[in-house]
């Protein structure tokens, strides 16, 4: 990280143009406490990725925030739809995907239909269980509850959604409900 900060500051043999003087805002993404350290470390702003680890969240954004006043983001995957069940059955694939990623297989999102219809073992559906957290799955009264008890527990400044959807319609309508619903989350901060 300090080398590529370095091209912008002209430090060091390697120039790149325009490069010099002209440095992006710079945030360090990580999933773990120790990326909130390096984050620290350097005094640049810190999101986190909650999707990829929702349990080490809490832990990761209070050790960044004890040592730095720089913002805070969290980056959250939200499957939003006008029923809790038809949340879940879109949510289908993501979770396919991510017990395909625990057992070393990477998987492209497959559509709801191929997950509803996997043969999920019982070893499956308890890792599927433990991991129930990296996504925010549900109608939008269930999803406004979830992001306020990030936003209360966690205290980012800022929410990065994404929406991991195989079809382009209900993830579309997934993003429509979120904006709707984000009007009525009260900040965790008010700087």
């Amino acid at each position: 990280m300090k080398e590529l900060l370095g091209y912008f500051a002209g430090d060091g043999s390697v120039r790149a143009v325009p490069a010099v003087g002209n440095t992006p805002e710079v945030w360090v993404l990580g999933s773990s406490a120790a990326g909130a350290r390096v984050a620290a470390g350097l005094g640049l702003p810190y999101a986190f990725a909650h999707h990829l680890n929702a349990r080490g969240a809490v832990e990761a954004l209070l050790a960044y925030r004890e040592s730095t006043v720089f913002p805070t983001l969290l980056s959250v995957a939200v499957i939003a739809a006008d029923t809790d069940e038809r949340a879940e059955w879109l949510a289908g694939p993501e979770r396919l995907k991510i017990l395909s990623r625990h057992h070393g297989r990477r998987i492209l999102l497959p559509d709801p239909e191929t997950a509803a219809a996997h043969p999920y073992s019982e070893a499956d559906r308890a890792e599927l269980e433990v991991r129930r957290g990296h996504l925010v799955v549900g109608s939008p009264p269930a999803v406004q509850e979830r992001l306020q008890g990030l936003l209360d527990r966690m205290g980012p400044h800022e929410l990065m959604i994404t929406t991991p959807v195989y079809d382009h319609g209900d993830r579309r309508h997934s993003y429509e409900l979120v904006a709707d619903l984000v009007k009525r989350l009260r900040p965790a901060h008010s700087d």
